[in-house]
């Protein structure tokens, strides 16, 4: 058998593998977690009326635009290198979903979109993505920070119980950790001389690829992060619609803050994509909980838990399955490059 039939074999074997990787892990996760089926059940409950399938359909109506946001950021991050349709980059993200379902804290994401690309380097297609994460990943921490130290504050108890010195100690360390980050993001091309020492000249091909971070201007990196920030605010208010959907009679602005603090203790914690639904639920229950200022009801326990149950499937197990399809496109072997 010829090299270039094994490469096909290989490619298509690996695609199946990731296929059914992914549905497996879909499997296992739906059929063993509780708060799917409460969710269900109020689902089921809650069918007939009018203005909660309506808000249902606008909550997927708003994880179509997180995901095309998400593509246009990548496709703006990727012409650096290589110009691709809006359509192209919204398979690649779709793609790269369901290459992330069974990673840690779904790093497969990274490196999944990039195969869909034709001609540019996939190490160039990765750095670029690190870029776009990097720049979500700061918007998550920063508000994620800020509204945790104000849910402390309003809340006592709910994480540390500390003293009004050593929380105001807290409260400069956060901002001090925030400027370096915000610092560092825009800063971003000093990876690239760091980066090249770590691979030495043993690996010039990779100090090649790396001058991608060098290539953004701060204008640039700053379109990132408004891109960024603009899903922060669609996924924040999807949160906000599922609580008033499962009857958590949530405030807007109070909603935002606790979705935050989920989003915030959940980019600290190691986890595989689809093992975020346990998590997802129980913060949002604990976070609720923190919020209301008492023992939570039977009811309203299930209606946090539901909502982080149903913003799990509408946002990434839904893409998965779509994903899945795109994963077909992803071209895993090259003529130039291993």
């Amino acid at each position: 058998m010829s090299v270039t039939k094994v490469k096909k074999t290989l490619n298509l074997l690996i695609k199946f593998a990731i296929v059914i990787a992914s549905y497996g892990y879909l499997y296992v996760q739906i059929g063993n977690r509780n708060t799917l089926s409460e969710g269900y059940r109020i689902f089921r409950a809650s069918i007939g009326s009018g203005s909660f399938i309506a808000g249902l359909c606008a909550v997927v109506i708003l994880m179509l635009v997180n995901w095309a946001l998400e593509a246009c950021k990548w496709k703006y991050l990727i012409r650096k290198i290589e110009s691709v349709t809006f359509f192209s980059a919204f398979k690649a993200v779709w793609a790269g979903i369901t290459v992330s379902t069974f990673t840690p804290n779904r790093i497969g994401e990274l490196f999944g979109r990039s195969f869909i690309l034709k001609k540019a380097s996939l190490w160039e297609g990765t750095f670029a993505t690190i870029t776009g994460s990097l720049g979500q990943l700061l918007v998550t921490l920063v508000a994620g920070s800020f509204a945790t130290l104000f849910f402390m504050e309003a809340h006592p108890g709910f994480i540390l119980n500390m003293s009004r010195p050593w929380f105001t100690s807290l409260i400069f360390l956060t901002v001090l950790l925030n400027a370096l980050a915000i610092f560092f993001f825009f800063n971003i091309h000093i990876l690239t001389p760091l980066l090249g020492r770590l691979f030495k000249k043993r690996f010039i091909r990779m100090q090649q690829h790396i001058k991608v971070f060098a290539s953004y201007s701060g204008k640039e990196l700053g379109v990132v992060i408004l891109l960024s920030g603009a899903r922060y605010l669609v996924f924040s208010l999807q949160f906000f619609m599922l609580f008033r959907l499962f009857s958590v009679p949530i405030p807007l602005v109070d909603s935002f803050i606790v979705t935050a603090v989920i989003y915030f203790i959940m980019a600290a914690i190691p986890t595989v994509a689809l093992s975020e639904l346990g998590v997802r639920g129980s913060l949002a229950i604990a976070t609720t909980a923190a919020w209301s200022g008492s023992s939570m009801s039977d009811a309203l326990t299930a209606g946090a838990g539901s909502a982080a149950a149903f913003i799990w499937l509408i946002n990434l197990v839904i893409p998965a399955l779509v994903g899945s399809i795109f994963v077909f496109r992803l071209r895993f072997f090259r003529k130039n490059e291993s």
